[in-house]
């Protein structure tokens, strides 16, 4: 195309060939460019695949950690349960014994005492429960951004 034009215009082969080692030249400059642009994009690649890759992995272990909290903590609740029922089977029994003259009014006193610290362990396995729950959501993508609480609540508020 250049050699068209230059036998045209009238140009010298000195021109001609000047003109096309400027031409190959740029090209080859330019192709420079364009393979160290292609590499960086390829690197880039692989950089955000290996980035994500990353974050699966942090995500299911995530999930995993809250999954077991989960379950220990179901496991503890259930537990704790059972260990207020029988105090409150214990207080039953001290309280008919006191009334048939059998145990002494201590003896409900401490029975009572042991209920409610049975009420307020089974209230913490409960609270243990509810935020390994908030962890389970919070691990499957759900967000929690106090700033958003707080206008929710003073919204509801007014």
């Amino acid at each position: 195309m250049w050699a068209l034009a230059a036998t045209r215009s009238g140009a010298s082969s000195t021109t001609l060939s000047t003109v096309s080692r400027t031409a190959l030249r740029h090209r080859s400059s330019n192709a420079g460019a364009l393979a160290a642009g292609r590499d960086l994009a390829l690197a880039q690649e692989e950089e955000l695949l290996a980035a994500y890759r990353q974050a699966i992995v942090t995500a299911f272990a995530d999930v995993e950690r809250a999954l077991n909290a989960i379950a220990g903590a179901d496991a503890q609740h259930r537990a704790q349960d059972d260990e207020r029922h029988e105090a409150q089977h214990t207080l039953e029994l001290a309280r008919s014994r006191y009334q048939a003259g059998a145990q002494t009014a201590l003896t409900v006193l401490d029975a009572q005492r042991t209920l409610y610290s049975a009420d307020d362990e089974l209230i913490q396995t409960r609270l243990a429960r509810l935020l390994a729950a908030v962890s389970m959501y919070r691990a499957l993508g759900g967000g929690w951004h106090a700033d958003n609480a707080r206008t929710r609540h003073s919204i509801h508020s007014d």
